[in-house]
């Protein structure tokens, strides 16, 4: 090998890596959707960086829908720490304007959603509608004075619970831009009997079992997903892992698989 060639391999293992571009995340005027909790996905419109990055942000909890005032940048961030990403993962951008909300990708999820809810003839809170695919298509551009409007119809006609294609047409000023499936899982909420309180040394969460976890800092109340790593009663300190950043940490038990860590005031 030529001292050339040698010197342009050492150069090229030698260069640093190249850091993926930041997703960039820019609140929208009112989260979309009617879920009880509401998603960074909801309340922001995601942009930039990988498709697994933002697929991962949208589909964090954020806060309960009660609280909407509360969402902010600060809140947000807090929530992508929490979820194990760095500051250099992302940027806040500008607040999106509503006609850029009506486009994002959520907003075609919930149309769908919406859709399907109102043919399975259920009220809501009685059935719960999850998307199974994320949306990667781009979709068309809207502005301000547009009028732009979204129709869902399920394919096959007839819906029932279980996994349903929805197709979403999206019109602009009544033309048609552009008509994507939208994949729907349908479940029935359970019905939990009213059973006799159970006395503060029962177990209510065992080891292995997957938890609620919700944070509170302050005024603000995050919620994410965790593992118990072992068995709790009511009221005891048991060790949880977090499932989106996988570091063990301390939480009180609140109940049957809810856990929740207290930073208090300005922490």
């Amino acid at each position: 090998m030529s001292a050339v060639r040698v010197l342009l391999l050492v150069l090229v293992l030698t260069l640093p890596a190249i850091a993926a571009d930041p997703v960039s995340i820019s609140l929208l005027p009112k989260p979309v959707g009617t879920d009880a909790v509401i998603t960074i996905g909801q309340a922001a419109r995601l942009s930039g960086g990988s498709a697994a990055a933002r697929e991962k942000m949208a589909q964090l909890d954020l806060i309960d829908r009660t609280d909407i005032e509360a969402i902010s940048r600060k809140l947000v961030r807090y929530r992508l720490k929490l979820a194990g990403f760095a500051d250099a993962d992302f940027t806040f951008g500008d607040a999106a304007v509503p006609n850029g909300a009506l486009l994002s990708p959520e907003a075609v999820e919930e149309a769908a959603r919406q859709e399907l809810i109102r043919r399975l003839g259920v009220a809501p809170g009685e059935a719960y509608v999850d998307v199974v695919k994320p949306i990667v298509v781009k979709l068309p551009v809207a502005h301000a004075s547009d009028v732009v409007e979204l129709t869902a119809v399920p394919v096959g006609g007839a819906v029932k619970l279980g996994r349903t294609q929805m197709d979403v047409t999206i019109k602009v000023n009544g033309e048609r831009k552009l008509t994507l499936p939208v994949f729907l899982n349908a479940t029935a909420a359970g019905v939990v009997p009213v059973k006799a309180e159970k006395p503060a040394d029962d177990i209510v969460v065992k080891a292995r079992q997957r938890v609620t976890i919700t944070v509170k800092s302050g005024g603000a109340i995050v919620t994410g997903a965790g593992m118990a790593t072992e068995a709790g009663k009511l009221g005891q300190r048991i060790r949880v892992e977090n499932l989106d950043s996988k570091k063990v940490i301390s939480a009180t038990v609140t109940g049957p698989e809810a856990v929740e860590i207290d930073l208090g005031e300005g922490k």
